[in-house]
């Protein structure tokens, strides 16, 4: 809401009318009306404080943990890029982050595999100019499983599996290195990631991410309403050797 206020206030500063800002933003007409009356929506901000929020009050403030990920992106983006939007999704699939309009779409839409015409395939990322990106989202599959595991496996099937933890690291590294090459200096990458197991082995993802080059600015926790269990593909599975994650990650890293 906040930055939908902010958008429209700036475009009232350029003296546009609500029928020019509506072609310019998309909302709708009583929409930018309410914004437009809106003139005490804006706090006082404390001094040195680099977001838009009332730190005194604890609807507003942005918390560490939550369990809607639509809601927890929205909150980096406020605190982080300061364009409201991200300049490119590298691993758009079918934009599970953006399909409640809570999150605005990224400016440009990358995946290895598009599904839509719009999204573009990575090695197109690849042509980019370097250092020409301001802000980057990443989120690449986390699961190891054996390929004739597959199609017996609910979660599996949906979500792309790798077939080893060296093949996982590979694609984290592949990853965050095109990140690198493309975002300018204090650029921001947000990575969303979950250290997870593999035939009785726990892979610890995030310390292997943190040794990749960028700066660790903040760390969000997604928790999991529910989880899919053990489909009895394998009974290892059936047979608990550690805690079971309920839970991944969303770091803000810089450049």
């Amino acid at each position: 809401m906040f930055v939908r206020y902010k958008k429209v206030k700036e475009l009232q500063v350029k003296n546009l009318k609500p029928s020019e800002i509506q072609k310019e933003t998309n909302y709708s007409i009583n929409t930018i009306k309410k914004y437009l009356k809106m003139d005490g929506f804006e706090r006082q901000l404390m001094v040195g404080k680099i977001s838009n929020f009332d730190v005194t009050n604890s609807d507003t403030i942005v918390k560490s943990v939550g369990d809607n990920q639509q809601e927890l992106i929205n909150d980096i983006i406020k605190l982080y890029v300061d364009d409201g939007f991200f300049d490119a999704d590298f691993t758009y699939s079918k934009g599970k982050f953006y399909s409640k309009g809570i999150v605005h779409q990224p400016r440009l839409k990358f995946d290895v595999n598009p599904q839509y015409e719009d999204v573009q395939p990575l090695t197109e990322a690849e042509k980019l100019n370097n250092s020409s990106l301001k802000s980057v989202i990443v989120d690449l599959p986390f699961l190891v499983m054996k390929k004739q595991w597959h199609s017996q496996s609910l979660v599996a099937d949906r979500f792309t599996a790798f077939e080893s933890e060296e093949d996982l690291n590979e694609a984290n590294k592949q990853i965050m290195n095109l990140a690198y090459s493309k975002l300018a200096n204090n650029g921001i990458l947000v990575m969303k990631t979950m250290n997870t197991s593999h035939d009785g082995k726990q892979l610890w993802i995030t310390p292997y991410i943190f040794k990749l080059g960028f700066s660790i600015v903040d760390e969000f926790i997604l928790v999991a309403r529910n989880k899919v269990l053990g489909t009895g593909v394998n009974s290892k599975i059936l047979i608990q050797r550690h805690a079971r994650k309920y839970h991944s990650y969303f770091y803000v890293l810089k450049k």
